[in-house]
């Protein structure tokens, strides 16, 4: 169990080893989709209500634009706000696959690992001191939790809901709709299913960097959690300096505080910028460039 108040921030490289998209790979999967009138990706959007003229519009800006992710150029190009959501989406929803949580091959992952830490007995697991802030959209750190919770104690779906809600995870850019077994209203099933009202769903729940304001719900319920941690990993975490910037950790005060990063194939030279220029006044440990994150939890181990 995890006894000392923590909270985990998640980049997209928390997902990959399920399935999901990184950020340039999903540019590089946008573009590839949009390049041909048959493709699934580009009958999709058409099947979700947008013209061919709106499908080429974005998809001429976008490959033009030079944008290392899709959330970026939206937020610098509002009109295509919402057939870009349709966008990630289309793409997103795909991974969502429940046999990418089967694998048991050689080594185990990272939600293994974290829900090992976090369980003895099932009535310790709301006891633990942890919480997750995720600038994801995938439901994916849920949904593992929620199959853990169910098989390994052979709990009903309410009982595995009361647990779960004890465990704090914000969506602070939104998410691809509610899970249903914690949400009724607005929620759609884990699972690969594409239709225009899932999307239309998707679009309205997602929330593109511009839209997630600092006085938004899931950023005060943020700073709420950060307030009261002793320490914070930002796991799978690209450290884009709005992402950064608007999680205000230059305002906490309390003692003690340690914060932990992984620096997954990044140089010493960029861990050093964004410690200096991203984390004034706090100090931040980096992991090793050649750490996944299930290498960093057990070498820092920080879920204790």
């Amino acid at each position: 169990m995890i006894t000392n108040p923590t909270v985990l921030v998640l980049g997209a490289g928390a997902s990959a080893d399920y399935g999901f998209p990184l950020g340039y790979t999903l540019v590089v999967q946008i573009c590839a989709g949009l390049s041909s009138v048959d493709s699934n990706l580009y009958k999709q959007l058409l099947s979700c209500g947008f013209t061919t003229d709106e499908i080429e519009g974005f998809r001429k800006a976008f490959e033009l634009s030079g944008q290392l992710s899709i959330d970026t150029f939206l937020e610098h190009r509002p009109e295509f706000l919402d057939i870009g959501k349709a966008t990630i989406a289309c793409c997103l929803i795909p991974s969502e696959d429940e046999t990418n949580f089967y694998r048991r091959s050689g080594r185990y992952r990272w939600y293994e690992y974290l829900f090992s830490r976090m369980t003895a007995t099932k009535e310790e697991f709301s006891r633990n001191q942890l919480s997750v802030l995720t600038f994801n959209y995938d439901r994916s750190l849920e949904h593992f939790l929620y199959l853990a919770l169910t098989n390994s104690f052979g709990l009903q779906v309410g009982e595995v809901a009361q647990l779960l809600k004890s465990i704090p995870i914000v969506h602070l850019y939104g998410k691809l709709g509610e899970l249903p077994y914690l949400y009724s209203e607005g929620s759609r099933d884990y699972g690969q299913q594409i239709s225009r009202y899932i999307v239309h769903l998707c679009i309205k729940a997602i929330k593109i960097v511009h839209e997630g304001a600092e006085d938004a719900e899931e950023f005060r319920a943020a700073y709420g959690l950060l307030s009261k941690a002793e320490r914070i990993c930002f796991l799978g975490f690209s450290y884009h300096p709005d992402n950064v910037r608007r999680l205000r950790l230059d305002r906490l005060t309390q003692q003690p505080l340690e914060m932990f990063g992984t620096a997954y194939q990044l140089t010493q030279s960029e861990t050093s910028r964004i410690a200096q220029q991203q984390f004034t006044g706090q100090h931040i440990a980096f992991g090793n460039p050649e750490w996944t994150i299930l290498d960093f939890l057990r070498q820092w181990d920080v879920l204790k």
